[in-house]
Order: structure tokens, then C-alpha cells, then sequence
């Protein structure tokens, strides 16, 4: 395993499409956020909500990680604290519960009402409210674990 550091000219070149690319992909995303507010359209009202949940949180990862992530790319001896490795489990699994529940919703509007895990009224919101606290807890057992 080669444990040399990188040259600084490639340090330097990797946080410069760092500072470049991040301002870019995040005016790109809040354009996304305004066109899926400003959609007039009825018959994706409630999608819409899930769709700007979906672009809110992977705004939020990709503005983190696009400040973050030189840091972790060169071989600089550098100790995280809990808080980052939060930040980033919670990102992450923020990004794949919202992309879950969106295709969850377009799957039972799409299937009929007696499919195998279609569910609908109270049972819907019971299910995500189940998903979202199992999420919860996996972010409390990375903290646990990280916080030892």
C-alpha cells in the first residue's frame, strides 16, 4: 500500500474542480427545487412533495460532499470527528429514504389496491412512519458505534 502524499499540484487541481463543479451542481439543483415547486399540475401534488424532498436532500449531500470530499481524496493524516461521519450517514441515508418513498408512492399508484405490499391510507403512512424509524435507529447505532 503506498502511504506517499499526493503532490500538491494535484491537490491543488482536484480542489479547483472542487470549488468550480460545487457551485455549479448547486445553483443546477436549486433550479430543480424551483421547477418542481412551481409545477401547477394537480395530478402530481402529492408526488411533487416526495420529488422536492428526494432534490432537498441530495442538494444537501452533494453541497456536502462536493466542499468535503478533497479532503478525503488526498492522503493527509487526518482524524474525523463524530459529528462529519454523522453528517455524511445522515445525508446518505436521508437521499435513499426520500428516493425509496418516491418510487414506493409511484408503485402503488401505478399497481391495483390488492397487490402484495400496496398499501394505502393508514397503512401507507404506518409503513413510512416504520421505514423512517428503523432509519432513525441505524443513525443511532453509526453514532453509537462511532461515539466508542
Amino acid at each position: 500500500m503506498n502511504t506517499t502524499e499526493l503532490s500538491s499540484e494535484f491537490q491543488y487541481a482536484v480542489s479547483l474542480a472542487h470549488l468550480i463543479s460545487g457551485p455549479v451542481f448547486f445553483a443546477f439543483n436549486a433550479f430543480v427545487c424551483l421547477l418542481i415547486l412551481l409545477d401547477s399540475d394537480d395530478r402530481g401534488k402529492v408526488y411533487r412533495k416526495y420529488l422536492f424532498a428526494l432534490q432537498f436532500f441530495s442538494t444537501l449531500a452533494d453541497a456536502w460532499l462536493s466542499t468535503h470530499s478533497p479532503i478525503m481524496q488526498f492522503n493527509c493524516r487526518l482524524m474525523y470527528n463524530q459529528s462529519e461521519i454523522m453528517i455524511y450517514f445522515t445525508l446518505f441515508f436521508g437521499v435513499g429514504y426520500t428516493y425509496f418513498v418516491c418510487v414506493y408512492y409511484r408503485r402503488n399508484t401505478l399497481l391495483p389496491q390488492d397487490e402484495y405490499f400496496c398499501f394505502h391510507g393508514w397503512k401507507y403512512s404506518c409503513f413510512l412512519s416504520t421505514l423512517l424509524l428503523f432509519y432513525l435507529i441505524v443513525l443511532l447505532a453509526v453514532y453509537c458505534i462511532v461515539a466508542s
